[in-house]
C-alpha cells in the first residue's frame, strides 16, 4: 500500500510542477510578445531620417509614434536639438522648406505645426 501512496504523491507533485512550468511558459510568452512589439516600434524610429522634408513626412512620423516608442523619438529629437543653438539645430530636424512655410500657430499665412 505504501508504494501506491508514494506513487500517488509523486504524480501529484509532478502535476504541480507541470502547472508551474505551464505558468512560467505563459509568462515568458507574454514577455516575448511585448519585446517583439517594442522592437518593431523601435525599428520605426530608426527608419526615420532627419531633417523632415515635407508635411507628408510629418504626418507619417506622427502615425509612427506610439506610446511604446514615444520616449525613443523624444530622445532622438532632443539629441538633434541639443547639438548646437536652436536656430542651427532646428534645421537638423526640419528642412528649410518646412521651416519657411510653417510656424507653431499657423499665423502670417503659414501652416500650423500644431496641426501635427
Amino acid at each position: 500500500m505504501d508504494a501506491i501512496e508514494d506513487l500517488r504523491n509523486e504524480v501529484a507533485q509532478l502535476q504541480r510542477s507541470v502547472e508551474q512550468l505551464k505558468d512560467a511558459v505563459a509568462a515568458q510568452t507574454a514577455y516575448i510578445k511585448i519585446l517583439i512589439k517594442n522592437t518593431a516600434d523601435t525599428t520605426k524610429v530608426d527608419e526615420w531620417e532627419f531633417p523632415i522634408k515635407s508635411p507628408m513626412e510629418l504626418l507619417q512620423m506622427e502615425g509612427d509614434i506610439k506610446t511604446t516608442n514615444r520616449g525613443i523619438f523624444v530622445q532622438k529629437l532632443k539629441k538633434l536639438l541639443s547639438e548646437t543653438c536652436l536656430s542651427k539645430s532646428i534645421k537638423k530636424v526640419l528642412s528649410s522648406d518646412i521651416i519657411s512655410t510653417h510656424n507653431e500657430d499657423g499665423v502670417n499665412g503659414k501652416d500650423a505645426l500644431k496641426a501635427f
